[in-house]
C-alpha cells in the first residue's frame, strides 16, 4: 500500500482524516477557547447590564422606555430570524468548504450569503418603515396617541440597526470560524456603551431619542470592528452574489428550519410584550426589567452548561453509549438541581431587595421597586426548568432529533398565549411573567417524555 503524504492528500481525505496535534483544535485549545469565550461574554452581560442601571435612573418605568421596547421588538425579530438563525447554517458549510475546495471557495460562499442578507434585511427595513404607521397601532393598543406617535418615531430610527445587527452578526461568526473568538465576543459590549454615554448626555426631554440614536450608533462600532477583525484575518468584506450553487443551497436548506423555531422562540417575546401594552403605563418596562438580573443569571449558567455537556454527549452518542447518557442526564440533572434551587430561592425570597439594590435611583420608585419585585420572583421560577431543558435540547442535538425541538417550539408558543390570556387579567405583568415559567416547565416536561422514549428506543435496536 502507498502512503500518502499530508501534503499531497486530496482535500476529502485531509477533512476525514483524523487531525494530529497541533493541527486545528486540540482538546486542550477547545476547552481553552471555550474559557475565552465564555469570560468576555460575561464580561459583556456586565456591560449590558451596567447599562441598565443607567436606563432605570434616567427612564424608570415610564413612557419613552415603553415606547423604546416596543420599538425595538419588531427590528429584534427580523434580525434573530434572518442573521441570527442565518448564523447557525452557515458556518458548519463555510468551514467544511474552506476545508474542502480552499478559502477562495469559502470567500465566494460568505460574499454571496451575505449579499443574500442584506438584499433582505435592507428590503425587509423599508417595508417594516411603509408599515410601521399600521402595525404600531396594532401591537400597542393600549398606548396613548402621544405614547404612540413616540413609539413610531424610535421604530424609524430603529430601522438602520437591522442591517447593521445583520452585518455585524454575519461578521462576527465569520470571525469566529476563523477562530478569532476574542474580538467577536468583546465587540457587542459597544452597544450598551454607546447607549448608555448617549443617555448621559442626552438633553432633558430627549432621552428616548438619544437612547435610540446611542443604539444604533453602538451597533455601526460594532460592525466596524468586527469587519476592521475580519479583513486582518484575510477575508473579504465586499458582498458580492456568485450564483446560488451547491454550497448556497446547503445553507439555505439548513437555514429554513432553524428560522421557523426562531419566528416561533421569538415570537412569544413579541407575544408578552403586547400584551403588557393593554396593562397600562409602564406595564412593558416593568416586564423587562423584572426579566433583567433573571436573564444575567440564565446567560450564565446556559453558556456553563452548553459547554461541558455537547462534547460528552456527541460523543457517548457517536459510541452509542445509551447507559452511559442516561447516568449523565440524572448526574447532571441533580447538579443543576443543586446550584438553581437555591438561587431561585434567594431570586424570590429577596427580590424586592435585589431590585431595590440594583435599580431604585432617579425616577425608579418604591413603587417601580415593589412591582418589579414581584414580577422578577415569578420570572425567577423559571431557572430550574431552563437549564435542566437545555440539557435536554444538547442531547438532542448529538442525537439528531431537531424536529423534536421545532415541535416543542410549537407547543410553548401556543402554551404561552393561552396562559397570558389566562393569568393576565388576575395578575397583570405578573401573570406574564408566571405563565413563561409555565411555558418553560411544560417544555421541560415534553422534552423530558421525548428524549426519554429516544433512549428506550435507541437501546433496543442496539440490544
Amino acid at each position: 500500500m502507498t502512503n500518502t503524504t499530508e501534503s499531497e492528500a486530496s482535500p476529502a481525505e485531509r477533512l476525514s482524516t483524523p487531525h494530529r496535534p497541533g493541527r486545528h483544535f486540540t482538546g486542550r485549545k477547545i476547552l481553552g477557547a471555550a474559557a475565552l469565550v465564555g469570560g468576555l461574554t460575561v464580561a459583556t452581560k456586565g456591560v449590558s447590564f451596567g447599562r441598565d442601571l443607567i436606563v432605570a435612573a434616567t427612564l424608570g418605568t415610564g413612557d419613552g422606555l415603553d415606547a423604546f421596547l416596543m420599538a425595538s421588538v419588531l427590528p429584534t425579530l427580523v434580525v434573530t430570524v434572518i442573521a441570527g438563525s442565518l448564523n447557525s447554517a452557515l458556518i458548519p458549510t463555510y468551514i467544511r468548504i474552506r476545508e474542502v475546495e480552499g478559502r477562495d471557495a469559502a470567500q465566494r460562499l460568505l460574499s454571496s450569503v451575505l449579499t443574500a442578507t442584506l438584499i433582505a434585511l435592507g428590503g425587509l427595513s423599508v417595508l417594516l418603515g411603509f408599515l410601521v404607521p399600521w402595525i404600531m397601532p396594532l401591537l400597542t393598543s393600549g398606548f396613548s396617541p402621544a405614547k404612540l406617535a413616540l413609539t413610531c418615531r424610535l421604530t424609524y430610527i430603529l430601522l438602520p440597526s437591522i442591517a447593521l445587527t445583520g452585518l455585524a452578526s454575519l461578521w462576527s461568526a465569520a470571525l469566529n470560524a476563523e477562530e478569532r473568538f476574542a474580538l467577536a465576543s468583546l465587540a457587542p459590549a459597544a452597544v450598551p456603551l454607546t447607549s448608555a454615554a448617549a443617555l448621559l448626555v442626552a438633553r432633558p426631554g430627549g432621552a428616548s431619542d438619544a437612547f435610540a440614536l446611542g443604539f444604533v450608533g453602538g451597533v455601526l462600532l460594532q460592525a466596524g470592528l468586527v469587519g476592521w477583525g475580519l479583513y486582518r484575518a484575510g477575508v473579504a468584506l465586499v458582498p458580492r452574489w456568485w450564483g446560488g450553487g451547491p454550497a448556497v443551497k446547503t445553507v439555505l436548506g439548513q437555514y429554513l428550519p432553524v428560522a421557523s423555531g426562531a419566528i416561533l422562540l421569538n415570537g412569544t417575546v413579541l407575544v408578552d410584550q403586547t400584551m403588557a401594552c393593554r396593562l397600562g403605563p409602564g406595564s412593558v418596562s416593568m416586564l423587562s426589567y423584572g426579566n433583567k438580573l433573571i436573564s444575567l443569571v440564565l446567560s450564565i449558567l446556559m453558556m456553563a452548561i452548553g459547554t461541558a455537556v455537547l462534547p460528552y454527549f456527541s460523543q457517548r452518542t457517536a459510541a452509542g453509549d445509551w447507559d452511559g447518557l442516561r447516568r449523565m442526564l440524572r448526574y447532571q440533572g441533580g447538579l443543576i438541581l443543586l446550584v438553581t434551587l437555591p438561587a431561585t430561592a434567594v431570586l424570590i425570597f429577596f427580590s424586592e431587595d435585589l431590585v431595590r439594590l440594583l435599580f431604585q435611583r432617579g425616577t425608579f420608585s418604591d413603587a417601580d421597586v415593589r412591582a418589579v419585585g414581584g414580577i422578577q420572583a415569578l420570572y425567577a421560577l423559571q431557572i430550574p426548568f431552563v437549564t435542566l431543558g437545555l440539557l435536554l435540547v444538547r442531547l438532542i442535538s448529538a442525537m439528531a432529533l431537531n424536529k423534536l425541538l421545532l415541535y416543542g417550539t410549537v407547543i410553548s408558543f401556543a402554551l404561552n398565549i393561552i396562559l397570558d390570556l389566562i393569568l393576565m387579567p388576575h395578575l397583570g405583568a405578573r401573570g406574564i411573567a408566571l405563565s413563561t415559567s409555565l411555558v418553560y416547565l411544560a417544555s421541560f416536561i415534553f422534552l423530558s417524555c421525548c428524549v426519554g422514549s429516544a433512549l428506550r428506543k435507541r437501546g433496543r435496536e442496539c440490544a
